[in-house]
C-alpha cells in the first residue's frame, strides 16, 4: 500500500473537486445502484471495525449521500478505529469492488482527511501527531 501526504491546498482541492464524475449520459437510477453496490460493501467493512453512531458514542458516522461523484466519504469520531487494517480493507474494498471509486473519510473535527483509492491512501493532517498509529512519516 502507498501511503502519500497531502497538502491542506491539496485537501481541499480534492474535496472541491467531483472524483471521476459519471458521463451526462449515466442515469440517476444506474448511478443509484453503483453507489449502492459500494455503499453497501463499505456499510459492511466499517461495522467490523466500530459502531455507526452520529449522535451517540460511535465509532463513525455512515449514511447514504448519492452526488454525481464517485467519490464517497464519512466521518470518524473515534481516530482508534484507523489503523493499517482499516486501510487495507478499504483499499481492497474499492480496488475488488468499485475500482472507478474513491472513499474518504474525516475526522469529525476536521483534523485530519484520508483520501483511499486503487492507487494509493493519500492523508492529510493538520498535525504530524494525529493517526500516530498508521505509521506514514512527515515529509
Amino acid at each position: 500500500m502507498t501511503l502519500l501526504n497531502l497538502s491542506r491546498e491539496d485537501c481541499l482541492y480534492r474535496l472541491d473537486t467531483p472524483y471521476n464524475p459519471p458521463t451526462p449520459s449515466t442515469s440517476d437510477h444506474a448511478f443509484s445502484e453503483e453507489y449502492y453496490h459500494l455503499f453497501n460493501k463499505l456499510e459492511e467493512l466499517m461495522a467490523s471495525h466500530g459502531e455507526n453512531d452520529a449522535f451517540g458514542q460511535g465509532d463513525y458516522y455512515l449514511e447514504p449521500s448519492i452526488m454525481r461523484s464517485r467519490g464517497m466519504g464519512f466521518e470518524v469520531s473515534n481516530p482508534k478505529i484507523v489503523t493499517m487494517d482499516l486501510l487495507r480493507g478499504l483499499q481492497k474494498l474499492v480496488t475488488e469492488n468499485a475500482p472507478e471509486w474513491e472513499i474518504c473519510f474525516r475526522s469529525d473535527n476536521f483534523d485530519y482527511d484520508v483520501f483511499i483509492s486503487p492507487s494509493a491512501v493519500r492523508i492529510y493532517r493538520s498535525s504530524q501527531d494525529l493517526l500516530p498509529q498508521i505509521g506514514i512519516s512527515s515529509q
